[in-house]
């Protein structure tokens, strides 16, 4: 069933006319519009002079038939055309969109998730009994709470805004009594859980992956848009198709600015990712654009081919000095030199000097044929890696790195002198 069609239920779309007072005695009739997790007042033809996203708002009832609704900078009163019934339809409707309970409309199931900020659970909706994940952010955080709407309000515009066939959809957003919660399409496992459970990807297999994610970045790079957390954990596999390949979790991504035809090198500065993803440019606390994301694409093929990753686990800097990868190992000996060539120009020191993603999708290993057939390919590169026995295995190894990498992955770069 498609999660497309999903909503909170009879509260997610109400329209009607109300009154709005200008002035300290004028009123003018308008328009008042409540779609899912978003209030907009437009005029009388149709053009929007007001909007608000409802997890900024609080309201309370004002006068008779008065609704009224407060944000950050302004203070609304609507009042309700029409008897009681329609003013008790109106602020049903705006409760159950300001403040849901969660319950009523998702069926909570299993943690699939957990961050320093939010976790995710999967569950199902009472509307359709379609699969969604829920991606809940605690409000009670605090002298922090500012900080988590912030980035709460900042993940659905940037969700929304990348949007496209490769991209996880984003189906709803809202806050409850007690959390801001994205309702987002659920993939069946990432592919870090793909990655464990393979011997090796072959390049056929790892040309199909890399495509997606390339050409899917170099989408967001165009609206400017810098994912900054990419990895092999924030990539999704859509339900029952292992090799269609899904972005996800935009809780660092921010807008460049950049114009799509340049190569921004100086955007951001903020410390956000994953150490064994992160570009040497972040290392040394300079300012740094979206050539980020191509070097952390750089890890994720690096790793799909070797299930190693080609850097220590606490990243490509060490010692005021940048790690080049290394290729030496037994299982590169059947990897194709233009596959290193990629994975070469990816990982380059100097962001101006890298690999965009556009770039490297005209790269020649995407038009090569295999030389190899893939049985034999895979029997290469199988014998290359460690035997496997109870105590130590290939997946083991490879997810204790990886999971090593999650429990640094929130460290703070600037307590780090370079």
């Amino acid at each position: 069933m498609s999660v497309g069609s999903l909503d909170r239920g009879c509260a997610a779309r109400r329209e009607g006319w109300v009154w709005i007072r200008k002035g300290l005695f004028g009123q003018e009739r308008v328009r008042l519009l409540l779609e899912k997790s978003r209030l907009s007042v437009v005029d009388g033809g149709q053009k929007e002079i007001w909007s608000v996203e409802t997890a900024r708002c609080r309201f309370f009832q004002g006068w008779e038939n008065e609704i009224v609704v407060k944000d950050a900078h302004r203070t609304m009163l609507f009042k309700v055309e029409g008897d009681r019934h329609e003013f008790v339809a109106w602020w049903r409707a705006m409760e159950a969109a300001m403040c849901p309970k969660l319950r009523n409309y998702f069926h909570p199931e299993e943690l699939i998730g957990e961050g320093q900020t939010a976790l995710v659970k999967a569950a199902w909706s009472k509307a359709n009994g379609g699969n969604v994940a829920l991606k809940m952010m605690s409000r009670s955080s605090g002298i922090h709470a500012d900080h988590v709407l912030k980035q709460f309000l900042n993940e659905v515009r940037v969700t929304r805004a990348a949007q496209s066939d490769h991209v996880v959809r984003i189906i709803d957003a809202f806050a409850t009594e007690t959390d801001y919660v994205l309702v987002l399409e659920k993939g069946t496992r990432t592919l870090l859980n793909l990655l464990e459970e393979r011997v090796v990807f072959t390049e056929r297999e790892a040309r199909k992956v890399m495509g997606q994610l390339l050409g899917t970045t170099a989408e967001l790079h165009k609206r400017g848009i810098t994912h900054r957390d990419l990895k092999l954990d924030n990539i999704l596999c859509r339900e029952g198709e292992d090799d269609y390949m899904l972005l996800a979790d935009f809780g660092s991504a921010a807008f460049s600015g950049a114009d799509p035809a340049e190569t921004k090198t100086d955007t951001f500065t903020a410390h956000v990712g994953t150490p064994a993803y992160l570009a040497p440019e972040r290392w040394r606390e300079k300012k740094y654009g979206p050539q980020v994301d191509a070097f952390a694409l750089g890890v994720i093929m690096y790793a799909l081919l070797s299930r190693t990753f080609p850097f220590p686990i606490t990243g490509c800097w060490e010692n005021g000095s940048f790690v080049e990868p290394d290729f030496t190992s037994d299982v590169w000996s059947s990897v194709s030199a233009s596959a290193k060539s990629l994975i070469r120009g990816l990982l380059r020191e100097d962001p101006r000097k890298r690999l965009s993603s556009i770039a490297a999708l005209q790269h020649s290993w995407f038009s090569e044929e295999d030389s190899r057939t893939l049985d034999g390919d895979l029997t290469c590169r199988a014998r290359s890696l460690p035997p496997k026995d109870q105590n130590h295995s290939p997946t083991r190894t490879f997810k204790t790195v990886a999971l090593a990498q999650l429990a640094i992955s929130t460290f703070d770069l600037s307590a780090h002198s370079f």
